[in-house]
């Protein structure tokens, strides 16, 4: 007489109560009316799996082989799963590329973030596709906060729409705000950032430079102006103003949102600089870049605002500049303040160069005295010090030796603060040591050079 061979079935046994417990479970999830029903299924699909088990050992390994593969595939479901969920209410995006290809530059990012009035952008393209621009444009959204706000027409099925906005050629976008209204032709970041800032800007604002002291010109034809800052400025819709003569002027305007004195070589005459002391005190903001060797005449006010500027020039040993074709006289800066506007964006790698630099160091019992807030903005390498014989610096010297000695500043230098007046009107107040760094024939790392001088002049928030 035959046996019932159980063990050849065991697998069709465990496969049927695999099916029963799964069912009941779900069953019991639904909340089923009938709540006994589910129940017993579920009781039942787990004896035919225990018998399954019990008549076949081999059938533990399987189950463990299957609950493995259970186990992973719910867990990548239930990742899958979060990140949608976190796609959806947490838009930010997170960049890998080297170089942060992907990423909206600072000043767009700050507009961005800064905006107090709804943006609708518009973009009439040619068969309603620009899948560039509408990448470009996500990211504004993103960093609009619910503020900015985008649509792709095509202007051939809606051509209402393009005759409300005057759309006289394909591919333009149009932003407007609060009535105003602006046409972007060249679609990149750069012309899209200027035009929104024309539109969420009730008024240009002024930056003033100052002149009568041999300062640094707007426009000189030579590379040592600051055409390149200026024409920057006025792109993002400052009005530049390169010829403020303070002691001509009474003072300092009024509507001057940023004073601008670049590589004086005079001294600024006592009542130009109580005009600078009371433009502070009333919340202004100033950009001020000197050079080695010079009496700006600001060392009194500078001081009172907790900074000192270094009666040296700094050199630089640590052979970084002789990677980019340069000598020990010009300074290579890789350490930034990670936190301050200016130069938190600047990654660890990026350099920046500075040809004939004094150090510009804080007095921290004057900055806590006044209850002022200050950051070293940027630092050259240990290997540098501040040079205090200044007399090398002197014509018809020859070949002169420099060493560092006890009297000289060790490095790492500073060689750029910030300052912010806390407990005041809210004063600023940017200094560099060196003036050639935002000159138009300063081309090693002009992005470098850009974003420094760029954001030094954007700090400043607007005065009443």
């Amino acid at each position: 007489m035959n046996r019932f061979d159980f063990k050849r079935y065991s697998a069709g046994i465990s496969g049927i109560g695999g099916v029963l417990l799964v069912a009941g479970l779900l069953s019991t999830a639904l909340r089923s009316s009938d709540t006994q029903l589910p129940l017993v299924v579920g009781v039942l699909g787990v004896l035919l799996v225990v018998v399954a088990a019990v008549v076949d050992t081999e059938m533990f390994k399987r189950y463990g082989r299957w609950l493995n593969a259970f186990w992973g595939t719910a867990m990548v479901l239930a990742i899958v799963g979060m990140l949608n969920f976190l796609g959806q209410r947490y838009s930010d995006r997170i960049d890998l590329t080297e170089g942060q290809l992907h990423n909206l530059a600072d000043l767009t990012v700050q507009v961005l973030e800064g905006l107090d009035s709804d943006v609708t952008a518009l973009a009439f393209m040619e068969g309603g596709v620009n899948d560039e621009l509408r990448s470009l444009l996500e990211q504004y959204s993103v960093h609009g906060s619910g503020r900015f706000q985008f649509e792709i027409i095509d202007p051939d099925r809606d051509p209402m729409r393009a005759d409300d906005y005057d759309i006289a050629t394909y591919n333009t976008l149009v932003i407007e705000s609060q009535g105003r209204r602006q046409n972007v032709m060249e679609l990149t970041e750069k012309e899209i950032t200027n035009r929104l800032l024309k539109v969420v800007r009730n008024r240009q604002e002024r930056v003033y430079l100052t002149v009568g002291h041999g300062e640094r010109a707007a426009q000189a034809g030579d590379g040592s102006a600051l055409g390149q800052l200026r024409d920057r400025l006025q792109d993002i819709d400052y009005i530049v103003t390169d010829s403020l003569f303070i002691a001509r002027e009474g003072g300092v305007p009024a509507d001057c949102q940023v004073l601008v004195i670049a590589g004086p070589q005079s001294q600024l005459l006592p009542m130009e600089v109580d005009a600078v002391e009371s433009y502070l005190e009333g919340g202004g903001s100033l950009l001020l870049l000197t050079d080695p060797g010079t009496v700006t005449g600001l060392e009194s006010l500078l001081a009172t605002w907790g900074v000192q500027l270094g009666d040296d020039f700094v050199l630089d040993t640590s052979g970084l500049g002789t990677l980019f074709g340069l000598d020990f006289t010009i300074p290579v800066a890789a350490a930034y303040d990670d936190e301050h506007p200016i130069t938190r964006k600047h990654r660890t790698g990026v350099v920046s160069t500075y040809e004939f630099v004094r150090s510009v160091r804080l007095d921290s019992l004057a900055v806590a005295t006044a209850q002022l807030e200050a950051a070293a903005l940027v630092f050259t390498s240990a290997q540098s010090w501040g040079e205090v014989d200044l007399e090398a610096l002197q014509p018809g010297q020859g070949e002169v030796n420099v060493s560092f000695d006890d009297s000289d500043l060790p490095g790492p230098v500073s060689l750029a603060v910030a300052v912010r007046d806390s407990a005041g009107e809210g004063g600023r107040l940017v200094v560099f040591g060196d003036s050639d760094f935002a000159t138009d024939n300063t081309s090693i790392y002009r992005g470098m050079v850009t974003s420094h001088s760029m954001r030094s002049v954007g700090l400043p928030r607007t005065r009443s």
